[in-house]
């Protein structure tokens, strides 16, 4: 599970994301589940802050951020 906050936007559960490092995607996953104020839920707006449990093809590392796509 990741710690994020939505910067635009809406994240879905379901969603496709690209793992980005350094402005170049280095993994795609799926959102599996997300999370907000410590319900599960299925969507997250702008500004709100999340846990979000993704199955990527490359590990997070930090300051790696996620754009996401339906």
């Amino acid at each position: 599970v990741l710690g994020a906050r939505v910067e635009r936007g809406t994240l879905t559960k379901k969603s496709t994301v690209h793992l980005m490092r350094n402005n170049e995607e280095v993994g795609k996953g799926t959102i599996e589940g997300l999370q907000a104020q410590k319900q599960a839920t299925t969507s997250v707006s702008q500004g709100q802050e999340c846990g979000v449990q993704v199955t990527l093809s490359s590990a997070p590392q930090p300051g790696d951020y996620m754009a996401a796509f339906e």
